[in-house]
């Protein structure tokens, strides 16, 4: 003990050179700075003004007031830093290190750091920590830094509402919206051939979408509906409108506006739907007849022979016949007289004209 008034108690080897200075106990430790201590351990060394080392082995206090509280291999540089554990070296002022059990140096790398080496984590308020900072309690802060993706564990049912012109959050704050200009939603969109363009904004190019405006199309291929053909091959399904105005109805051949092809006696073409309405079809080879929608009665038809036929109310009987080979007409009955240009040929037995009578 060289330094004035100052004092090593026991143990072995141990120096106290710094006036004031005191090793307590322990083997080959050195107290040189002044007013510093070592209480025990070996190899320990406090070098400064107020500096002191715990115990330990090879631990060593060398800035102002440091200390290092013990284990092995420690180092206290810097004005009132502290180490504790292995290898923690508090190398900046204000420095607090503490490092666990790891066989390697754990370094400050500026000044007023509190660093923390558990590999096994931190528990606050328990005693299994299950990662680096497991905190059982609340844990209150003035901010946040990062995207957030790596928390779990977040409730998110918080509630936006909006009061006239306030919105809120739900324990959150709120914003007034009053001061945003309302009148920003009248700006104009404009279609130029394929550019789709916005007011005072920017344009894009619609001419590389799919699909086409249908102004002039020409199909490659039949269009079914469902079930029903739009047919424009040639080919015999459904309604066929040829380049020259021409139409078919099931049909690829026709020199005619309209083509309706026959399959055989009683085909209609043409039909009313209503029941008082009229049928247009075909009675038996070329032969085209007019019949009630109702009752089917045939009311006219035209024959293959070049004969126009009218029938009666019910259609049981011929009316009349115009044969056009001939020139005739054939009629059952007639009521009433016949006027032949102001010439009468008389069926009721009155006095015009000439009178036949049923006996002939």
């Amino acid at each position: 003990a060289s330094g004035m008034r100052s004092i090593v108690a026991g143990g072995y080897g141990s120096t106290a050179s710094g006036d004031l200075s005191t090793v307590s106990g322990g083997s080959a430790n050195t107290a040189s700075g002044v007013n510093s201590i070592v209480s025990g351990g070996s190899f320990n060394y406090a070098g400064n003004s107020g500096s002191a080392v715990i115990g330990g082995h090879q631990n060593t206090a060398s800035g102002f007031y440091s200390a290092v509280a013990g284990g092995e291999d420690n180092e206290a540089a810097g004005i009132r830093s502290f180490a504790a554990g292995r290898r923690a070296k508090a190398n900046h002022d204000g420095a607090f290190v503490w490092a666990d059990n790891t066989n390697s140096d754990f370094i400050s790398t500026a000044p007023q750091q509190f660093l923390i080496r558990a590999s096994g984590g931190v528990g606050v308020n328990k005693n299994n920590p299950a990662s680096a900072l497991d905190v059982n309690g609340t844990v209150t802060a003035t901010a946040f830094a990062g995207d957030g993706s790596a928390l779990s564990g977040i409730p998110d049912d918080q509630t936006l509402g909006l009061s006239g012109t306030t919105l809120s959050i739900e324990d959150g704050n709120s914003v007034d919206l009053s001061g945003i200009d309302t009148d920003t939603d009248d700006q104009t969109l404009n279609l130029s051939g394929t550019t789709l363009s916005i007011e005072d904004g920017n344009s894009v190019d619609l001419s590389t979408l799919p699909g086409d405006n249908l102004g002039s199309h020409i199909a490659d291929q039949n269009i079914n509906l469902n079930g029903n053909y739009l047919s424009g091959d040639g080919g015999n399904e459904g309604v066929l409108v040829y380049p020259d105005g021409n139409v078919r109805i099931n049909s690829n051949s026709s020199d005619a506006r309209l083509e309706i092809p026959s399959s055989g006696d009683g085909t209609t073409f043409l039909k009313f739907t209503h029941t008082s309405s009229w049928v247009f079809e075909q009675e038996g080879i070329h032969q085209l007849r007019l019949r009630n929608a109702n009752t089917g009665n045939k009311r006219f038809f035209v024959d293959v022979s070049g004969s126009t036929i009218f029938r009666n109310e019910d259609g049981t009987q011929t009316a009349a016949e115009i044969d056009h080979n001939t020139g005739s007409i054939l009629a059952t009955n007639f009521v009433g007289a016949v006027n032949l240009n102001g010439n009468y040929l008389s069926g009721d037995g009155d006095n015009e004209g000439v009178f036949v009578d049923a006996a002939g």
